[in-house]
């Protein structure tokens, strides 16, 4: 397990077999492991899709969504789980941002994967 400190962000990496889980209890405001880091760590334990747990992020402001961004436009598929008609989902949702969107980390995790799409 990984874990990178700031005092802005707090997010640790879970490896999950396939699956690498990424959980943020702070803002996601860009201060978060580079996705580039985030995908070469994937790779190093094998996972082959990432999913960001943000259900305990109170928000995220624009350098945040420029870090989904690049998180998005890795190699490595990306789910997001947030709470429904929280901050961070009405973000999403009101930029159009092109993210599978899930309401918990159970759906997102139990919706079958697919490594073609984005989730």
């Amino acid at each position: 397990m990984a874990k990178a400190t700031t005092p802005q962000l707090s997010v640790t990496m879970h490896p999950a077999g396939r699956v690498l889980v990424i959980r943020s209890s702070c803002a996601i405001d860009g201060s978060a492991p580079s996705p580039e880091h985030i995908t070469h760590y994937a790779a190093a334990e094998h996972a082959r899709y990432v999913l960001l747990d943000a259900t305990s992020a109170p928000y995220t402001d624009t350098d945040g969504l420029r870090w989904l961004l690049r998180l998005r436009d890795q190699p490595t598929p990306v789910r997001i789980a947030a709470r429904k008609g929280g901050r961070i989902w009405r973000a999403l949702q009101m930029m159009e941002l092109e993210f599978s969107v899930f309401d918990s980390v159970q759906h997102a995790w139990k919706t079958p994967w697919m490594k073609t799409a984005q989730g």
